[in-house]
């Protein structure tokens, strides 16, 4: 696979978890449209973001389709709802622009759903003075600030329950939040709503190791730093949990808690580092396609072509710093 192809891989992966979200948040309003303040940023968020990045990619069959369900979503900003067609209408754009980006054709037709039904909704007729014009800003400011709590969040695993609540304790008063867990199984299940900026975890464990847990954990997220704790650190397993990528590995019972504090908050910053540079690539791409089409009305080529290499720079240099972290396993 060349390095062209990675990028568009990853863009590919990155557009469906983007979709997900904004999937999830449409049927949310369309069930409730009490929620549409807090649901409408994600969808708004992912039709604009894969706008621009589909334009960096020159995937221009995918771009369109987002413009045009930016373009209908924005006109219901000021309504605080989505009528149902118009949300069946997002769901099949959406689905349309996965298939484009899987390299197949999708017919997929251009128009207003409530225009040409003649939907007439009642609540367009309400008055919109309570509108904020900042909310938008101040959604995209949040985009590119950590999340940060404490130290971090770590995850403790340990099958031994009074292990993992001392464990625990120890590291809550590092300053860390902490969620136990007695079995690696169980924290794969929390991983898909929840991402820790540690996982600290014992190796012997029944049902699933620590190292069958590290291989699933580097499948989902790669950025999640795992640190062992075990008293069978014998040669062999200590090259196969870093093999796997474990951030390090230290005795159980704990020795040394102090190193036990630096290993974890070094962790949890390097985590916290990764996640605010993907936030603000993100925020990049968000700003992309705006900034592009007023450079292009400006008539100014060399500048687009520029901003369009180095960005792609950028993507190159992330791709090559997850590809590091695969290239352990």
């Amino acid at each position: 696979m060349t390095e062209d192809e990675a990028l568009l891989e990853e863009f590919r992966e990155e557009a469906q978890e983007a979709l997900d979200e904004a999937e999830d948040a449409l049927i949310k309003i369309d069930q409730n449209s009490e929620v549409f303040d807090e649901c409408y940023p994600a969808v708004f968020r992912a039709f604009h973001s894969l706008k621009g990045a589909a334009g960096m990619f020159e995937q221009t069959e995918v771009q369109n389709i987002f413009h045009h369900l930016e373009e209908l979503l924005e006109k219901r900003k000021q309504y605080k709802n989505i009528p149902s067609i118009l949300v069946d209408y997002f769901l099949k754009g959406m689905d349309a622009a996965k298939i484009v980006l899987l390299g197949e054709q999708m017919d997929f037709k251009f128009y207003d759903p409530l225009a040409e039904e003649k939907v007439v909704d009642k609540v367009e007729k309400e008055s919109v003075a309570n509108v904020d014009p900042l909310n938008e800003q101040v959604e995209l400011d949040n985009q590119i600030k950590p999340d940060v709590d404490k130290q971090g969040l770590v995850y403790v695993v340990d099958d031994e329950p009074d292990l993992a609540e001392l464990i625990s304790e120890l590291v809550q008063d590092f300053g860390f939040e902490t969620v136990i867990f007695t079995d690696a199984m169980d924290l794969l299940k929390s991983l898909k709503s929840r991402k820790p900026d540690v996982v600290l975890s014992d190796i012997k464990m029944p049902n699933m190791t620590g190292i069958e847990m590290i291989e699933e954990i580097q499948q989902i997220d790669p950025d999640v730093p795992v640190v062992f704790l075990s008293g069978y650190l014998d040669k062999d397993t200590c090259i196969e949990a870093l093999s796997f990528g474990a951030y390090a590995l230290m005795d159980k019972p704990i020795q040394d808690e102090e190193r036990l504090n630096a290993v974890l908050r070094n962790a949890s910053r390097k985590h916290q580092s990764m996640k605010l540079l993907n936030r603000s690539i993100n925020f990049i791409m968000y700003q992309y396609s705006d900034l592009d089409q007023m450079l292009k009305s400006q008539g100014k080529e060399s500048l687009r072509e520029m901003m369009k290499k180095e960005f792609q720079i950028i993507l190159e240099n992330r791709q090559f710093l997850k590809n590091i972290k695969k290239s352990v396993i």
